[in-house]
């Protein structure tokens, strides 16, 4: 039988072992549940707190969803003869019922119920304890990915119907940008979980700017223009300074690398300040020249300088691609290139961010934390919005997989390309349980997704959603165990 460990204990308890004469002590040293593979592998090696000072017993790491706790069979520890009792609701009557633990020691116990309670009655027949016994089950799946649109479920801004939208990280901020051909604003802030937090200004663009081009690097702001122009800001304030002029061949922007941006300048590809370019043909005839992903930026255990990845997009024939590059601030490198196998679909612009998965092992409960890339890949498909499909990988891009139902979208979030995520830490908080050091706030990272196309087959035209999504990972919002 495995046993808890004896926890919440203080010294001045009334149940204190060493200044507690046993015949009238109720305490409960150990408790678990039997062994059913039936139920659940390892059912017997759930750990179990016991509170004494509070009088409760409880599983903080919850059973898996879906576990069946309606007949558990217990075993309970106590350091004397004291008689043991389970008051429940019985699973056959929905009354109120008693199992005599101390006759009937295998007897099943219903914890679907809600709180059972366990009473213990100490050998000088008068003393009496009572403990509230909790089996947690997860009510959700902990290792799916939950979508829920933010307070006001729109972009931030007072446009109420924006035809252009792009955000982007600038230093600790998001700076998302929405316009239509009479009004362009800007949003800001730090903590977007607050929805209230964000601030916004009118803002100036060049001539023939385009809002999907705006970018952000370490060092500033940038944007293309029609007429092929590269333009500066040094902050949020947009300041715009012509840095390339008109005629240069700049139509499109991967992102930000470092303190230099990086696009297509006619034929070549290009970052500014220059450093480094090349013949786009050169990389053959999956690199992407417009509609391509975010390039994200990581860095890692083997790789001593910054890398970016990115995926997707049109190439310069003018088709689709669903292969992914890597960048180093000096050259791009296909990442997927046996044929074909286990890249992306090809489409346009997926979502791609970095993010967590976690898989649970069913013979010693432990729980694996993996860093994860997941990308959300779209194709249209008749009248419809069009399908959206998560993939996941994680090995920074070389594969992708098919990612399980639990990471799919729901229903509610329509498939979109040429959106943003980001991924942003908040701070959670939660009751305090009775422990040395309680555990009282912790920071969860959650997904945030601006905007998106697709395409009305109905108007023959392309449409943004005025939306703003916020995922997670269902486990990391359960409070930390302690």
């Amino acid at each position: 039988m495995a046993s808890s460990v004896l926890t919440g204990c203080n010294s001045d308890s009334g149940d204190d072992v060493q200044s507690t004469d046993l015949s009238a002590s109720t305490m409960v040293t150990g408790f678990s549940l039997a062994s059913n593979r039936k139920i659940l592998a390892n059912l017997d090696s759930v750990f179990f707190t016991i509170d004494l000072a509070g009088r409760r017993i409880y599983n903080a790491d919850s059973l898996p969803y879906g576990t069946d706790v309606s007949r558990m069979i217990v075993n309970v520890t106590v350091p004397n003869s004291a008689s043991l009792e389970m008051q429940m609701v019985s699973r056959f009557t929905g009354n109120d019922t008693t199992v005599n633990l101390t006759q009937n020691p295998k007897d099943s116990i219903n914890f679907a119920g809600g709180t059972t309670y366990l009473v213990v009655k100490a050998p000088d027949n008068e003393s009496v304890g009572t403990y509230a016994v909790n089996v947690n089950v997860h009510r959700v799946l902990p290792d799916s990915m939950r979508w829920t649109r933010t307070d006001a479920g729109t972009l931030p801004g007072t446009i109420p119907s924006p035809t252009a939208q792009r955000t982007v990280r600038f230093g600790s901020e998001l700076l998302c940008m929405t316009s239509t051909v009479r009004r362009t604003v800007l949003c800001r802030t730090s903590t977007p979980f607050d929805f209230g937090s964000w601030q916004q200004e009118d803002v100036s663009l060049p001539e023939g700017a385009d809002v999907n081009s705006f970018t952000a690097t370490t060092d500033g702001l940038y944007i293309v223009c029609a007429d092929g122009s590269l333009h500066y800001a040094a902050d949020s304030r947009l300041q715009w300074t012509e840095v390339e002029p008109a005629g240069s061949g700049w139509t499109h922007l991967y992102g930000g690398f470092t303190d230099k941006v990086v696009g297509v300048r006619g034929s070549q590809w290009a970052t500014y300040p220059e450093s480094a370019s090349g013949d786009i043909a050169a990389l053959g005839a999956d690199f992407p020249v417009a509609q391509t992903s975010q390039l994200v930026s990581f860095s890692s255990d083997w790789n001593v300088e910054p890398q970016a990845i990115m995926a997707g997009g049109v190439t310069a024939a003018g088709e689709f691609t669903g292969s992914t590059w890597a960048f180093d601030g000096q050259s791009w490198f296909r990442l997927n290139s046996n044929g074909g196998l286990r890249e992306l679909p090809a489409g346009p612009a997926p979502l791609l961010f970095p993010y967590f998965t976690f898989s649970t092992s069913t013979s010693n409960w432990v729980v694996t934390q993996r860093a994860t890339w997941i990308a959300v890949t779209y194709a249209q498909e008749g009248s419809d919005p069009g399908t959206a499909s998560v993939y996941t990988s994680q090995d920074n891009g070389i594969n992708w997989s098919p990612a399980p139902s639990n990471l799919q979208l729901p229903a509610a979030v329509s498939a979109r390309y040429d959106a943003q995520a980001f991924v942003c830490p908040h701070t959670n908080s939660a009751s305090v349980l009775r422990a040395v050091k309680p555990v009282t706030e912790w920071d969860t990272d959650y997904v945030y997704v601006f905007g998106g196309s697709y395409f009305d087959a109905y108007s023959g035209s392309t449409r943004l959603y005025n939306q703003l999504w916020r995922g997670v990972i269902e486990r990391l919002t359960f409070k930390p165990l302690q």
